[in-house]
């Protein structure tokens, strides 16, 4: 699923950040972005819940909610968790542009059947009457993404700086 995403030149805190991450010792890198996962996870996952309103939203966007943290940037992805599709054929993260953007409701499908007695009849079937109306902006995760950015932006900074300075003074977890 493609993101929202802000950039490091816009902010000197955040190349403040991306510069510190590549020169403090690989150990503190690290705990850093354990503390960062541990901290923003259950965050965008709670965020994420809060402004899903169908089942299909909760599945396919929610419960495959990540958030990946590296020394140059934090991602906060939803739809992309390996696996198959569904029963049914619905996969995630192909067809997560219909639960979060909508679509066309009028959408038919035709194809042909067997009937009970073994002859071929022509069926025409709504294939996208489950999903909501198309709405531009999105329904859960861009909203979301887009009302949190910044204070997880925030977060980052004082993690970062947080522990560094415990490293600085000895204090181990």
């Amino acid at each position: 699923m493609a993101g929202v995403s802000i950039s490091v030149e816009g902010s000197e805190d955040l190349k403040k950040v991306v510069t510190a991450l590549q020169v403090v010792d690989s150990n503190v890198a690290k705990a850093i972005r354990q503390y960062t996962q541990a901290e923003m996870a259950p965050e965008w996952r709670k965020g994420l819940a809060e402004r899903a309103h169908s089942l299909v939203e909760t599945k396919a966007l929610v419960d495959t909610s990540r958030v990946k943290v590296s020394n140059q940037n934090v991602s906060l992805t939803s739809a992309t968790v390996k696996g198959g599709p569904w029963r049914g054929g619905f996969d995630p993260r192909v067809d997560f542009g219909a639960v979060e953007f909508g679509a066309n409701r009028e959408q038919e499908a035709t194809y042909f059947r067997r009937t009970r007695k073994g002859s071929r009849a022509r069926v025409t079937r709504h294939t996208a009457r489950q999903f909501k109306t198309p709405f531009r902006n999105g329904r859960v995760v861009w909203p979301e993404a887009k009302a949190e950015i910044p204070r997880y932006a925030s977060l980052w900074v004082q993690t970062v700086l947080r522990t560094i300075h415990d490293a600085l003074e000895g204090k181990a977890d």
